[in-house]
């Protein structure tokens, strides 16, 4: 059924009083989003001795049944998995006309700033920051960690409960009263920092916060970002200080194909990996050679669980041929 129906959602009865085999039921019909079924049990729910302790019993066990399917289905993890469509879901991807910090315009505003407000996707990033860290081997007892106010401030301190590091930061401005100074935090003279921040567009902000941490003494070692946007800021950055800006999701392009009814997360890393990267470059692909390239590029890396089907891909190539343009190259 899920065959011939990819996209549909599936009403399945027979679960729960009639002994139906939810592993099976799950592992058979969910979608590559994880979603597309709806589970009856009403009998083994409207008969219990506690109804609402019976539903609550299903939820945790269709969660559970969820993830162990995901698990199996999937490759290894990076860092960034699942937090693309979350910052969706958060409202901290926008479409319009922005301008940013840097005075550029642009179609595409991440207001990462959301995140102090939903702490259970701050969670998550500062678990795939912390794995970031750690796999590039920075989390060692010389190590702080430097946020760049304002938002990579809450970030900041989330990384450093998860890693155990202390936190400093540069202040925007100097102190006129105090202790007047220009970094916040204790730390030694020599110390190695990792310099945090949401995101990179052209490094200005991180070549003005690295020069105060490096006037007081810390050698920074590394400079880590949620979001790429890809406007040049990670080259810039390479080229004045010697540091490469490690990022876990690179968004503007990928922002823009998720415009497109159907391509979520996985699959617009499936069409990355196929060569598909900026919806300019779908609108102009064959439909069907395109899907066949999806299905050898999914067959050697297991980006996807389910293929989408052929329809679909046709579907998505007419869509970005009308699409309206708001990413400039």
């Amino acid at each position: 059924m899920r065959a011939l129906a990819p996209e549909a959602w599936i009403l399945l009865p027979g679960i729960g009083a009639q002994g139906g085999d939810l592993a099976a039921v799950l592992a058979a019909g969910l979608r590559a989003d994880g979603l597309g079924l709806v589970i009856n049990s009403s009998r083994e729910v409207l008969y219990a001795p506690d109804p609402r302790q019976a539903a609550l019993g299903l939820r945790d066990r269709i969660e559970a049944g969820r993830i162990e399917v995901a698990a199996r289905a999937a490759p290894a993890a990076t860092p960034g998995d699942g937090l693309s469509l979350a910052l969706f879901d958060i409202g901290a991807v926008q479409f319009g006309r922005f301008t940013l910090a840097s005075g550029q315009a642009s179609p595409i505003y991440m207001d990462l700033r959301l995140l102090a407000s939903h702490p259970a996707v701050l969670r998550r990033v500062a678990q795939a920051y912390a794995r970031l860290v750690s796999d590039r081997g920075l989390a060692g007892a010389d190590v702080c960690l430097a946020a760049i106010p304002y938002a990579a401030l809450p970030i900041g301190t989330a990384v450093a409960m998860e890693l155990d590091l202390p936190l400093v930061y540069p202040r925007k401005e100097a102190k006129a009263y105090g202790t007047a100074r220009q970094v916040e935090g204790q730390f030694r003279r020599g110390d190695r920092a990792v310099v945090l921040d949401d995101l990179v567009t052209t490094g200005g902000s991180k070549l003005a916060a690295i020069e105060p941490l490096q006037a007081a003494g810390l050698e920074v070692q590394d400079v880590v970002v949620l979001i790429d946007r890809e406007q040049g800021g990670r080259q810039e950055l390479a080229a004045k200080t010697g540091l490469d800006a490690s990022h876990l999701l690179e968004w503007v392009n990928r922002a823009d194909l998720m415009r497109i009814k159907g391509v979520g997360t996985q699959y617009s890393d499936l069409l990355e990996a196929a060569g598909v990267d900026t919806v300019p470059e779908l609108a102009q692909r064959n439909a069907k050679n395109l899907f066949a390239k999806l299905e050898e590029v999914n067959a050697e890396k297991k980006l996807v669980r389910q293929l989408p089907t052929a329809k679909q891909v046709e579907a998505w190539v007419k869509a970005a041929k009308a699409l309206k343009r708001v990413v400039e190259y």
